[in-house]
């Protein structure tokens, strides 16, 4: 034999101990039980803190008489979340409230100077979209104030009567929640004089 041969024989064998060693200690390593109590995997789905709604939304009164001429209705505020925005979807009958219009508080307001989202009066419809909410650099906000100001001019007779109503859409979201944390809403019934 030659040397080359030779040479090529003690290569393969070389190469060969260190598969079969490799082989064995994997098979050992697998052997050997791990230094837990229980094997078995366990798979577990993360826990939800369900966080309760305890905010509530409503107008300044329940039941207001008024006369024909322009009005401002204060929607109020009540709430122990840390609020971040709030959306208001409010209907009325446009022939019984013309001229209808929200806008944020000029007083008394419960969200410091809160960026407008969306904003749709449909005075033919008489449906109100109004979202707005703090901007990243405000802290949200828990207690009670003022979140939009309804202005509208009434077209009554003397004891008729026509309702402003919160519609389901109407949300509030709060700091790590998320769902709506809206408890409740109040509508309102406005009386001519």
């Amino acid at each position: 034999m030659s040397k080359k041969t030779l040479g090529l024989i003690a290569v393969l064998l070389v190469l060969a101990s260190v598969l079969i060693f490799v082989a064995v200690s994997q098979k050992k390593a697998q052997e050997q039980p791990l230094n837990t109590v229980n094997t078995q995997q366990v798979a577990t789905s993360p826990t939800v803190v369900k966080v309760p709604a305890t905010t509530t939304l409503a107008f300044s009164s329940i039941s207001l008489p008024v006369t024909n001429t322009p009005q401002q209705f204060p929607i109020t505020i009540n709430s122990s979340n840390e609020v971040t925005a709030i959306q208001l979807e409010l209907t009325f009958d446009p022939l019984k409230l013309t001229n209808a219009s929200i806008a944020q508080p000029v007083t008394d307001a419960f969200l410091d100077k809160p960026t407008e989202l969306l904003k749709n009066v449909d005075i033919k419809k008489g449906r109100i979209t109004y979202a707005f909410g703090i901007s990243p650099s405000q802290n949200p906000k828990k207690g009670t104030g003022t979140v939009a100001v309804l202005s509208f001019t009434p077209k009554l007779n003397p004891g008729e009567q026509t309702k402003i109503s919160f519609l389901p859409k109407t949300l509030v979201t709060a700091l790590g929640v998320n769902e709506s944390v809206l408890k409740s809403t109040t509508n309102t019934t406005i009386t001519g004089q």
